[in-house]
């Protein structure tokens, strides 16, 4: 499924992830971070496919687990003990705190990728690199190092390995010895990629205070509707936030998760602001194919 979202102007993504990972650090009752989470997943299976949601989600459980152990014992706030490791007590409310906290973190990395994905390199450019060109410039070179990193990885162990040149073959000495070469040839091709895209980059101008971008975002009707309401929605939630409404805390004691009809109405609004763009690539999909036909 194409992600029509990221066709979008490049401001109302920025608005709509801006106001997804502010929340999602804000919001620590345990309704809000869940289903934060659980549309990040789902928005992120539809970017990338289910096997790599599956290899994320294996890399990503032990943070919880390992957060939802060790903070008990560096936090010993709480007063409800689960139970005792040589005397010293396990408090519910430590093991909670550090459960979610994990699934926070998790949740700002998947939303994160979700963003790399929508946005792309050429819009980030578009957005900071006339008024912030070398940052902007550094960070776009972040996003693509790592795909950069493995494609060039996979091309010179493949030659490599025509010549005779292995790491998973012979002696241990000779592996790590073949392993080195690999190694200096891929941060050679890095590095000459890498002055190759600033030389690039300067012959064409970037950074120059007139010059002009390719980009021309351009506004429908229905884009403009969505901005205001998305908007609008980042507004209300500050306000409650600042509010208090929905605040929730872990300390001393487990704070009621008990919702009253303001807090379930800000759950479904917020449920509503999270899955704008799966919504909107949903609605394209089903538009073109009854154009189509292929849906009577």
């Amino acid at each position: 499924m194409r992600n029509r979202f990221s066709d979008y102007p490049a401001w109302i993504i920025l608005i709509y992830f801006l106001g997804v990972t502010t929340f999602s650090i804000l919001f620590t009752h345990p309704f809000f971070v869940l289903i934060s989470f659980g549309i990040g997943i789902l928005y992120f299976a539809l970017l990338n496919g289910i096997k790599k949601l599956l290899i994320q989600i294996v890399i990503m459980l032990p943070t919880v687990l390992f957060l939802g152990v060790i903070t008990p014992f560096v936090n010993n706030k709480g007063v409800t003990p689960i139970l005792y490791v040589n005397s010293r007590p396990i408090m519910l409310e430590s093991v909670l705190y550090g459960v979610f906290t994990g699934i926070m973190i998790i949740t700002i990395i998947v939303w994160f990728s979700c963003f790399h994905k929508t946005l792309g390199n050429d819009k980030f450019l578009y957005l900071f690199g006339k008024r912030f060109p070398v940052t902007a410039l550094t960070v776009t070179m972040i996003f693509r190092f790592i795909p950069y990193f493995k494609l060039k990885l996979l091309e010179i162990s493949s030659a490599q390995r025509m010549l005779g040149v292995s790491t998973s073959a012979g002696k241990l000495s000779d592996r790590i010895r073949n392993g080195g070469q690999i190694l200096s040839a891929l941060v050679s091709v890095s590095l000459e990629g890498a002055i190759e895209t600033a030389g690039s980059m300067t012959a064409r101008g970037f950074g120059l205070s007139r010059r002009t971008s390719y980009q021309r975002d351009s506004f429908s009707y229905v884009q403009i509707t969505i901005l205001f309401a998305a908007i609008a929605l980042i507004i209300t939630f500050f306000i409650m936030y600042a509010n208090g409404i929905l605040s929730f805390y872990y300390f001393p004691t487990l704070a009621e998760f008990e919702m009253g009809a303001i807090e379930v109405l800000m759950l479904c609004l917020y449920a509503l602001y999270l899955i704008m763009p799966i919504a909107i690539m949903v609605g394209n999909e089903v538009y073109w194919k009854v154009k189509m036909g292929v849906i009577n």
